[in-house]
């Protein structure tokens, strides 16, 4: 069976079925690797994509360059799409610990005194942190 590469030109022009159709077969595939300089050029257009190419470009971004988005990800915790959000909690949930750095607990922690109406901040908060102090 041929493998579907990945190329930013196709992620780009599909819309919503279309662009699942097209990323759910690649990131089920765990041996889907994108380039890094096309792990770069997603995250140079995130402000630019809808909620539907933000969520796979968070995901494809991850796999390939995790220091380069893991420090993003905060941002997405308030996003109003769902999606958006769920995809960032579950990045966070799942990067090394290494990355999960003061300055980014910091972030949500900040995240969490703004928008007190967004109660689950402060479960993110809490696994983060106790993976941050190895007890995870």
């Amino acid at each position: 069976m041929t493998k579907t590469p990945f190329e930013i030109e196709t992620f780009s022009t599909k819309s919503a079925v279309a662009l699942h159709d097209y990323m759910e077969p690649l990131l089920a595939d765990h041996e889907f690797q994108p380039d890094v300089a096309t792990a770069n050029a997603m995250i140079t257009m995130l402000s630019q994509y809808d909620h539907y190419h933000l969520v796979y470009a968070l995901l494809v971004s991850f796999r390939v360059v995790p220091e380069r988005i893991v420090p993003l990800l905060p941002q997405y915790l308030t996003h109003t799409e769902a999606s958006v959000c769920a995809t960032a909690i579950n990045l966070l949930d799942n990067a090394p610990a290494h990355l999960l750095t003061d300055v980014l607990i910091d972030r949500i922690r900040q995240l969490r005194v703004v928008r007190e109406d967004l109660r689950f901040l402060a479960d993110v908060l809490a696994r983060l942190e106790d993976r941050r102090r190895g007890r995870t």
